[in-house]
C-alpha cells in the first residue's frame, strides 16, 4: 500500500510550523535525505534527473506519493551546482553513481577575484533547480514544505579550491580564506533569494564543516553561516535549516548562535547528548538513522533504530526523524517501514 493513501489529521505545512514553534503536532515530522534515491525512484540515472528539470520535478513527485515526507527537497548532486555555475568541471555518468566535481577551478589566490556571482536564473544547472521546485510548488506546495537546496560557504569554498587546499590555506592564509568565504556567502545570498523569489523555501548543506576544529569554525565560518541565516530571515525565510553531517558536538554550542532554527544530529553523534545541549536554545534538531541499515536491512532492525531515536527525542517539542542520505538502489519497502513507526 502506498503512503498517499494513509491519512493523517493535517497536512505537512501544518505540521512543520506547529514544531518550528515549539508545539506537538499529531506527530513527529519524518523527512528522511533523498538525492540520488531520487531517480531510482522512476528508473532514471542521478545525472540523468539532475540535468533535467522536467525529471527532477517527477522524481520529486513520486519521491513525495511513495515515502509521504514532510519535507521535500528540490535538489540531487546538491554540492555541485553553485560551483558548476561559477565554471568547475562536474563529471556525468551514465551509470548509477552521482555526478561529482571532477575539476577545480581556484589554482592560485588571484583567480578568486576574476569570478563573478552566477545568474541563478542563467548559469549552469541552477535554473534547472528553480524551474523543477516551481512545478512541484504548484502541484504540492499547499501541503508539504518545498525546499531548494544550496552549498553552505565552507563547503562551496572546498569545491572551488579543493578540500586538502582548503585545509591548509585555513592555517597558512586565513586572511584569504575569509576573502573567500566573503565571496561564497554572496554567492549563495543570491542563490537563496532566487529560491525564495520562486516561492520555494531554502536548505543549507555545509557537511564539510564537521572536519574542521572549533577554533576553526569559530574564526572563519561561523560569521559567514551568521551573515547567511541574517540574510534569509531578513528575507522572510520561516524554516532556516543548516545541515552538516557528521559529528558537530565539538562546535555544536556555535551552531545554536549562528540563526539557523533547525540543525542536524547525524547517525554517528548522541542525540542525548545533543538534546542536552539544545534545551535551552529550543532549537528544532533532525536525528537520522544510519543510511547503510535502511539500505541493507532487516526491516525489523530499521524499525528497531527508529524506535530508539523516538524514545529518546519524541518528548522534545521540534524533534524530526530523518536519514542520512539514501543510497540510489535502496529498497523502498525499507524506507517506508521507518515511515510507517511514526504512526
Amino acid at each position: 500500500m502506498r503512503l498517499t493513501e494513509l491519512k493523517d489529521k493535517m497536512n505537512s505545512l501544518q505540521r512543520i510550523k506547529l514544531v518550528l514553534s515549539g508545539q506537538k503536532a499529531d506527530r513527529v515530522l519524518f523527512v528522511p535525505a533523498i538525492y540520488e534515491h531520487k531517480a531510482f525512484l522512476i528508473g532514471k540515472t542521478p545525472s540523468e534527473v539532475a540535468c533535467d528539470d522536467e525529471l527532477l520535478y517527477q522524481a520529486i513527485i513520486e519521491e513525495f506519493n511513495t515515502y509521504r515526507a514532510d519535507l521535500l527537497t528540490i535538489g540531487l548532486d546538491v554540492y555541485n551546482i553553485e560551483a558548476e555555475a561559477l565554471g568547475c568541471k562536474v563529471k556525468f555518468y551514465k551509470t548509477n553513481d552521482v555526478p561529482a566535481i571532477e575539476k577545480h577551478i581556484l589554482k592560485d589566490k588571484v583567480s578568486l577575484d576574476s569570478l563573478k556571482i552566477p545568474n541563478p536564473l542563467k548559469d549552469g544547472r541552477m535554473p534547472i533547480l528553480i524551474k523543477a521546485g516551481e512545478k512541484v510548488l504548484k502541484e504540492l506546495g499547499s501541503e508539504v514544505g518545498i525546499r531548494g537546496a544550496m552549498s553552505g560557504p565552507f563547503s562551496l569554498a572546498s569545491s572551488l579550491c579543493g578540500m586538502e587546499k582548503l585545509f591548509i590555506l585555513t592555517m597558512e592564509d586565513p586572511d584569504y580564506v575569509k576573502h573567500l568565504m566573503n565571496f561564497c556567502t554572496e554567492v549563495l545570498e543570491v542563490f537563496g533569494k532566487a529560491y525564495l523569489d520562486a516561492g520555494l523555501g531554502i536548505i543549507v548543506f555545509d557537511s564539510v564543516c564537521s572536519l574542521v576544529s572549533p577554533k576553526t569554525y569559530k574564526e572563519l565560518i561561523m560569521p559567514y553561516h551568521n551573515q547567511l541565516m541574517s540574510f534569509f530571515h531578513q528575507k522572510g525565510s520561516g524554516h532556516r535549516p543548516l545541515i552538516i553531517g557528521g559529528n558537530t558536538l565539538p562546535i555544536s554550542k556555535y551552531l545554536l548562535e549562528v540563526g539557523a532554527n533547525q540543525i542536524l544530529c547525524d547517525f554517528n553523534v548522541d542525540l542525548e547528548e545533543y538534546l542536552k545541549i539544545i534545551s535551552e536554545k529550543k532549537i528544532a534538531i533532525r536525528a537520522n538513522v544510519d543510511p547503510r541499515l535502511i539500505q541493507k536491512g532487516p526491516i525489523e532492525k530499521i524499525k528497531e533504530a527508529g524506535y530508539k531515536l523516538l524514545k529518546k527525542g519524541s518528548s522534545y517539542p521540534k524533534f524530526i526523524l530523518g536519514t542520512g542520505v539514501i543510497s540510489y538502489n535502496t529498497p523502498r519497502e525499507n524506507v517506508i517501514a521507518l515511515r510507517e513507526i511514526i504512526r
